[in-house]
């Protein structure tokens, strides 16, 4: 088989202990704020900054204190990394069930837009490629789109059983959204039904599904939107989707049921999938296609995340968040 695009290297990687419980990560997906990271924890959301070689470390920009612990966190592409006048515009999924975008800089006043509705927990929330929606699912069952420039809700999609997961259409990098794809979202149900929506139209685009259940995560690949891979009843699944509703490949993640899965926003070869035990990146190849091991890390990680453009991801695991280079 080909050779990973590329290889972590230990000696390059990079921990911080935040003295709480680190529930999610997030980097920005925008070009003009990559290096921008932000951390959910059980008291606080810290923004921060990647550093980049030759040190790989990250540099807190500031820490707002969050009324709950944040289980999930995004970022909106309307954020700016410029230095001291950087800008940050983030959504979190908090443990009583309400999302909170909040607005600010470095320094000065921090705003926060409270979006009310589930009645459970929110497993993963998403910006689409404007900025102006925020999509959600939750335990309740149920799907949701928020305009989070008027607060209100846009979208409501009910569910057959709890949502796992929910992304918007990959956008080219570096190039304006395309209007129509823009509004394109995926949701992923716990009973292995993923559907394909659009923010304007009440039925779906297109549904996949998986025999292997419960499903703990799905992702929609950034660098080529036909791929699409899930975490389900411990097996690493992948779609091709606009070839086929089966699977072009099935095997063996671990044995946990539950965990998270990334792909690498670089490469549509690497992704990451995370168990109870330990987090492991994969390198995809050959026909028909297989994943290979190629990293992992021991210990339940909580959430995991991918640099915009460059082969590095950050990982939360307890009170640590740890940055894996590559090269």
């Amino acid at each position: 088989p080909p050779p990973p695009p590329f290889l972590f290297a230990r000696e390059m990687e990079w921990s911080c202990d935040f003295g709480e419980l680190l529930h999610c990560v997030a980097f920005s997906g925008q070009a003009v704020s990559a290096p921008l990271v932000a951390v959910g924890g059980t008291e606080s959301l810290c923004v921060g900054r990647y550093a980049g070689a030759p040190h790989h470390h990250v540099d807190t920009l500031r820490r707002i204190q969050h009324p709950v612990p944040a289980l999930r966190v995004d970022w909106s592409p309307l954020s700016v990394d410029a230095g001291p006048q950087s800008r940050f515009v983030l959504a979190t999924a908090g443990a009583d069930h309400k999302i909170r975008v909040f607005e600010g800089g470095i320094e000065g006043q921090v705003t926060m837009l409270q979006l009310d509705g589930h009645t459970d927990f929110i497993n993963a929330l998403a910006f689409d490629a404007t900025g102006k929606y925020v999509a959600t699912v939750s335990d309740d069952c149920t799907a949701r789109v928020w305009n989070v420039t008027t607060g209100e809700l846009a979208v409501l999609f009910q569910l057959g059983s709890p949502g796992v997961s929910v992304c918007w259409h990959p956008q080219e990098p570096y190039t304006q959204p395309d209007a129509e794809r823009a509004l394109q979202y995926m949701v992923a149900e716990k009973s292995g039904v993923i559907r394909f929506l659009h923010v304007n139209r009440p039925s779906p685009l297109l549904s996949l599904s998986t025999t292997s259940t419960p499903t703990a995560a799905v992702d929609w690949c950034t660098t080529n939107p036909r791929r699409v891979a899930a975490l389900s009843g411990g097996q690493f699944v992948i779609w091709d989707k606009e070839q086929s509703s089966l699977p072009i490949m099935s095997q063996q993640a671990h044995s946990s049921l539950s965990g998270c899965l990334r792909w690498c926003r670089i490469s549509d070869s690497v992704a990451m999938v995370t168990g109870t035990e330990s987090a492991d990146a994969y390198h995809l190849s050959g026909e028909p296609l297989e994943a290979g091991l190629m990293h992992a890390i021991a210990g339940h990680a909580s959430g995991v995340s991918w640099h915009a453009a460059a082969p590095v991801a950050a990982l939360t695991l307890g009170c640590t968040l740890r940055v894996l280079v590559a090269e």
